[in-house]
């Protein structure tokens, strides 16, 4: 998983250096609206752009609503960038070729590493709707689609009336999250925002008497007068609350945040519970249980290992070495000599998990082969030879889990391990971030597909990672998707609080462990960190030193004894590791070439013993507002 992550991460870097490599801001954009009698609607625009790199075109994207139509667009560089719409000399404007694709426009302009100014005219046809008490013009000159896919800086939007209107009879409303209408006179309305970010509506609506609309047809109004203005001030009463909202958001995401980082401050102190340890007691502790303690219960393929040196620790069971048989001997890479265990007990007599753990491997044997685990050879990967192995090795996995479940069982009722508040603030953590999240966009007036799609594929993700605890990719994947779903939100502030938050969220969940560690048990772990750092070599048993070595996976060297005969007989572990023919790397790697072409996964059919006599072998087989595009 660590590896599929890198992978995740560079495959970003790979496509965003590109993306990178060049840019383009709109610092500004300035739009004069004539109302024409006939209800049609004159626009100007002038637009003024900084590309860093080499654009060929820009884009401008008329939104579909409000009107019937667009017509007559046209596109100019403006070279006097001092101009303002409607105060435009022709001598300024160079003519751009301009090509439409639905209600998207681009005009061809060359550009590297500079800036420039493009004027574009155009009509909005029957942009205004005409009653017999007053007229309704709503403009959404930029939207919240995929073709507002840049923040515009500095907008100002001005709306020029047929004739002259006193401003106490009509009404001006601005529908962008930063706007305002900064002035109301009778000939001109002007509104301005500092900026309109991605995906953001900056709409406009102005109600005015219908009689200067003098060659258009007055139905009866859908709605008094009135009504329309109490229905936008609710909606402005509902922005102000949700603002409110937000901010109160913000405040428990900085609250909640640095309850995260307290967290994470405790997880890592509880790393160091147990006092400062003793390296030489952890020889006289059983190995089966110093191996889940150090893992948390987790598994890997040493598993087994454990569980046959912890039946030699308690008499049960004992071991040799011995020769390597023949299908392993014509691998270079297979060790020449493994381990063999034989029992000393009867399976009624031994406790549940050992059962287990006696059935898996010695199948109703006395001994038991550490190479009988072994899957398809690396000499046999190419011929495609033993692959009736795939099978058995996916069996053997199922049942080495069926085993941990029971050992780690076993040690949560010997009160070792405690599973209930990790569990319970692993649920809470998830739950906490996909709550905030979905709270968010509708705060941030966010539209409902955005939320229902990230409601979904978050609520299913949940799902699986209750189902399937121990799984770790569905946390990691609903986390990146949480991270993405964050940056959809409009709001930068309450976007960067919510992105910390939900970052220091997947810490702590990834740094929380699976079980809290009882004071015996943290003792042990503490013992165990002692032993890992440990530079001393063994003064007694070299072979439990070799074992507790072998499963604790310290960093240091191997000691430097030198490998009698004689210590196969009374040392076969460690005489097996001084001669670099260590036992359960091999068997890991037969695993790694037994997974069958094409699939990371195969169902297992259920049936009885399989590994039997190890030696015998198998032959069988763009943008609103403007943007650029480059060749």
């Amino acid at each position: 998983m660590k590896k599929q992550l890198l992978f995740f991460i560079l495959f970003l870097f790979t496509f965003a250096t590109p993306a990178m490599a060049r840019s383009y801001n709109i610092d500004e954009v300035q739009i004069r609206a004539w109302i024409q009698t006939n209800g049609n609607v004159l626009v100007n625009e002038i637009s003024h752009y900084t590309f860093k790199g080499k654009y060929d075109y820009t884009i401008r994207s008329i939104h579909t609503a409000g009107h019937e139509g667009v017509k007559n667009f046209e596109a100019y560089e403006l070279t006097n960038k001092s101009a303002e719409p409607g105060f435009v000399n022709q001598d300024d404007l160079q003519s751009l070729t301009v090509n439409r694709d639905e209600n998207t426009y681009s005009a061809d302009l060359l550009s590297e590493d500079e800036e420039k100014s493009v004027f574009y005219t155009y009509e909005l046809v029957n942009a205004v709707r005409s009653y017999e008490t007053y007229s309704d013009l709503t403009i959404p000159f930029f939207g919240t689609d995929e073709h507002h896919d840049k923040t515009l800086q500095n907008v100002t939007i001005d709306v020029v009336f047929p004739e002259s209107i006193e401003p106490s009879r009509y009404y001006a409303f601005m529908h962008d999250r930063f706007g305002v209408v900064e002035e109301k006179g009778a000939e001109v309305v002007r509104f301005t925002t500092p900026e309109s970010p991605l995906y953001s509506l900056t709409e406009v609506r102005v109600l005015f008497p219908s009689s200067v609309m003098t060659l258009q047809e007055k139905p009866a109004a859908p709605m008094a007068l009135t009504e329309a203005v109490e229905e936008e001030n609710a909606l402005a009463h509902s922005f102000y609350e949700k603002e409110e909202q937000k901010q109160q958001l913000e405040t428990i995401l900085k609250v909640l945040s640095t309850a995260a980082c307290l967290g994470i401050l405790t997880v890592f102190l509880l790393r160091f519970r147990g006092g400062p340890g003793d390296a030489s007691s952890l020889l006289h502790h059983d190995p089966l249980y110093l191996y889940m303690i150090d893992r948390n219960g987790r598994s890997d393929e040493y598993a087994f290992l454990a569980g046959l040196y912890s039946l030699i620790e308690r008499g049960m069971a004992t071991v040799e070495t011995i020769q390597s048989k023949e299908r392993f001997q014509k691998d270079p890479e297979a060790p020449d000599e493994t381990l063999q265990f034989t029992l000393n007990v009867k399976l009624r007599k031994a406790m549940e998990c050992d059962q287990k753990l006696i059935k898996m491997l010695f199948k109703n044997r006395k001994t038991f082969i550490i190479h009988d685990l072994a899957g398809v050879t690396k000499r046999e990967i190419k011929p495609k030879k033993g692959a009736h192995l795939h099978k058995k090795v996916r069996y053997y996995q199922e049942q080495q889990q069926e085993w941990t479940d029971c050992i780690v069982q076993e040690l949560k009722n010997d009160g070792f391990f405690s599973s209930g508040i990790p569990s319970f603030l692993k649920q809470l953590m998830l739950l906490t971030g996909y709550s905030f999240i979905l709270y968010a966009y509708t705060v941030d007036s966010l539209g409902a597909s955005t939320s229902i799609i990230y409601g979904v594929i978050g609520l299913l993700l949940l799902l699986v990672i209750w189902r399937k605890p121990k799984k770790r990719w569905p946390a990691i994947l609903f986390y990146i998707v949480s991270i993405i779903a964050v940056a959809m939100l409009y709001d930068t502030h309450t976007a960067l609080w919510l992105l910390l938050f939900i970052s220091l969220n997947a810490l702590l969940y990834t740094l929380t462990p699976r079980f809290l560690l009882s004071s015996e048990a943290a003792a042990i772990k503490a013992d165990t960190r002692i032993f890992k750092k440990s530079k001393s070599t063994p003064s007694g048993d070299l072979e439990k030193w070799m074992v507790h070595s072998l499963l604790l996976r310290p960093k240091r060297s191997a000691p430097e004894t030198h490998a009698e005969p004689a210590m196969a007989a009374t040392a076969p572990l460690a005489y097996l590791m001084l001669t670099n023919q260590e036992p359960v790397n091999y068997i890991a790697n037969t695993w790694k070439w037994s997974t069958p072409p094409g699939s990371s996964s195969y169902s297992s059919d259920g049936g009885g013993g399989f590994f039997g006599d190890s030696g015998g072998g198998s032959d069988s087989g763009g943008s609103d507002g403007g943007g650029g595009g480059a060749d």
